[in-house]
């Protein structure tokens, strides 16, 4: 997550080297550049909950290989995830990202 920006919720699937290394190459929120955005709500099931922390970390990580491909995307894209369940909303998470158009 960007350490400059609103922080909502702990980080729950980044281990501390990844987290390193997305603050090292992860632009700021609100680059004059960055024009564009889009928000992904994400609704988790009941069992995905059920799960174990590891558990749901290895599927996460082993399934999608998520924060690798993200690391592939950075410094050209920005972004903030909020956790709606710390929030009372009816997504479990909400992504926020800024990019600038395709030249």
């Amino acid at each position: 997550m960007n350490t400059n920006a609103p922080h909502i919720g702990y980080q729950r699937y980044t281990q501390l080297h990844e987290q390193e290394t997305l603050q090292a190459r992860q632009p700021l929120l609100g680059r004059p550049e960055a024009t564009c955005a889009a928000l992904i709500p994400i609704a988790k099931s009941i069992a995905w909950w059920q799960l174990a922390q590891d558990e749901r970390r290895e599927i996460f990580e082993e399934s999608s290989h998520h924060i690798a491909t993200e690391l592939g995307y950075l410094p050209a894209v920005a972004r903030e995830l909020h956790h709606g369940r710390d929030l009372g909303e009816p997504f479990d998470f909400l992504t926020w990202f800024e990019y600038a158009p395709e030249p």
